[in-house]
C-alpha cells in the first residue's frame, strides 16, 4: 500500500464514496471495499467495520461475506482485538494467531479458517467507544509497524467522514420525514 501525496488522498477518495451513495449503509460497505483494497498487496486484506451497540459488536459493513463471517467469529467470543479496538480507542495487533496468548479460543478458531494476522483500528466517533475497522491478512506478521501507522492515519480521516456522513444521513432522514409529513398533509387538506 502507499498512500502517496500524488495519489487521491484518503478523504478525497471517502468524499467521493460518499456522494456515490445514497446512505450510510452503502457508503460504509465502499469504505470496507477501500479499506481492503487499499491494504492488500500480493497478500489479500479483508476488512469490516465493526458497531458495538449496548457492548455487544455487530458488522454493519465488510469487504466480503468471508470478512463478516471472520467478525461473527469474534463477537460469539465476545472479545477479541477488534471488539478491544473499539471499546477502549487503542489499536490492537495480532502478528500471529498461532503465537499470540490473548484470545486462545478466538485465535485458535480464526487460525483454522486460514487467517494469522489481524488488526483493530479504533474509529473514534465519542469518548464511549464506536466503530472499528478491522483488518485481516492470510500471512503472520503482514501488518508492519508502518502499515499500521498507515492504518491508523486511514482511520484518522475515514472518522471525520463517517461523521459528515452520518450527519449527512440525519440530515436526509429529516428532509424525508418532512416531506412525507407534508404530502399526508395535503392528502388531508383534499
Amino acid at each position: 500500500m502507499d498512500l502517496a501525496p500524488e495519489q487521491h488522498s484518503v478523504a478525497a477518495e471517502l468524499q467521493r464514496i460518499i456522494l456515490q451513495t445514497e446512505s450510510v449503509e452503502f457508503f460504509l460497505e465502499g469504505f470496507a471495499s477501500h479499506a481492503a483494497q487499499l491494504f492488500s498487496s500480493e497478500v489479500e486484506v479483508l476488512a469490516g467495520v465493526t458497531l458495538l451497540q449496548n457492548k455487544q459488536g455487530t458488522t454493519v459493513a465488510s469487504s466480503s461475506e468471508d470478512a463478516r463471517a471472520l467478525d461473527e467469529v469474534q463477537y460469539g467470543f465476545g472479545d477479541g482485538p477488534c471488539l478491544r479496538a473499539s471499546r477502549t480507542g487503542k489499536t490492537i495487533l495480532v502478528e500471529d494467531v498461532r503465537t499470540d496468548p490473548r484470545w486462545p479460543d478466538y485465535t485458535e478458531a480464526i487460525r483454522h479458517r486460514g487467517f494469522y494476522s489481524i488488526l483493530g483500528v479504533p474509529l473514534i466517533l465519542g469518548n464511549d467507544g464506536g466503530p472499528g475497522l478491522n483488518l485481516y491478512a492470510r500471512e503472520p506478521g503482514y501488518f508492519t509497524p508502518e502499515l499500521v501507522q498507515q492504518a491508523e492515519s486511514f482511520a484518522a480521516e475515514a472518522a471525520v467522514t463517517l461523521q459528515v456522513a452520518v450527519q449527512v444521513a440525519r440530515h436526509k432522514s429529516t428532509a424525508d420525514h418532512l416531506r412525507a409529513a407534508m404530502e399526508a398533509r395535503t392528502t388531508i387538506d383534499l
